[in-house]
């Protein structure tokens, strides 16, 4: 081996072993820190959001917790308004103001509510029926974001009886009044009882969105990933089920600024 190679070899050892090195030496992430909360039980439901203004924000067994970076607990709440019914917070999402929207519900309806940083009930509006007294209707939440425009936008299950699932979106605008409501129903043919189920909703860089979930022919059984492409005014622009079961996850390439 002449000297140049055997030199540039030592060299490309020398930096192989330092890689290893390094990679033995790189220590394990490591907990910051963690808390246990541990209560009665009132919905399998956990959501923790990052707070605009410092620490994060969660909802867990329909109250609202506020805890610093820390993970020390600042506050929580439940939620109440002038009503006889106990009221159970869902879903929230942070506002840049350091204020919080929560998506609520108690037996009768669901509600928009918006909590200020320290943890009091600004204002809050009913939008739709928790339960339809007249059919067998019934009605559950997936997902809830604040949109590009500083509004929000979310996503229900609406349960028809035995005729099938489908998703209803209902977009806010920033004080919380309904201005669009838009049912995506999946492409079952003569299949009555198939449903679709949005289980995430994902802002596009052009404004429009993505839903991701699961969908499921006659049998119940059968299921299958499926998406859906929509523009800013909720209209359908193609969806599609998949050869997979379900998503663990999907997110929109941060480098890509297309749609």
């Amino acid at each position: 081996m002449g000297k140049k190679y055997k030199k540039l070899f030592q060299f490309g050892c020398g930096v192989l072993v330092s890689l290893i090195q390094l990679s033995v030496s790189a220590q394990a992430p490591s907990i910051q820190w963690q808390r246990v909360i541990t209560e009665p039980v009132y919905s399998n439901n956990l959501q923790a959001i990052k707070a605009s203004n410092g620490g994060y924000a969660l909802v867990y067994n329909g109250k609202v917790i506020r805890l610093n970076e820390s993970g020390g607990m600042l506050w929580d709440i439940e939620i109440q308004i002038p009503f006889p019914t106990t009221m159970y917070a869902e879903f929230i999402t942070a506002i840049p103001d350091g204020s919080f929207m929560v998506l609520a519900r108690n037996s009768y309806y669901w509600y928009l509510i918006r909590i200020v940083n320290t943890g009091s009930v600004a204002w809050y509006k009913s939008f739709v029926e928790a339960t339809r007294s007249t059919s067998t209707t019934e009605r559950s939440f997936s997902s809830l974001i604040r949109t590009d425009d500083g509004g929000f936008l979310a996503s229900d299950i609406t349960q028809y009886g035995r005729n099938g699932t489908a998703t209803i979106l209902y977009k806010f605008d920033s004080e919380g009044n309904l201005t669009l409501t838009k049912s995506i129903i999946n492409d079952y043919g003569n299949n009555a009882r198939g449903s679709t189920r949005a289980e995430k909703i994902i802002q596009m860089n052009d404004g429009g969105y993505l839903l991701v979930g699961i969908a499921t022919v006659k049998d119940l059984v059968t299921t299958s990933a499926w998406a859906a492409r929509l523009t800013t005014q909720l209209d359908k622009i193609w969806q599609k089920n998949f050869s997979i079961t379900e998503f663990d996850d999907v997110i929109q390439d941060p480098y890509h600024l297309g749609s």
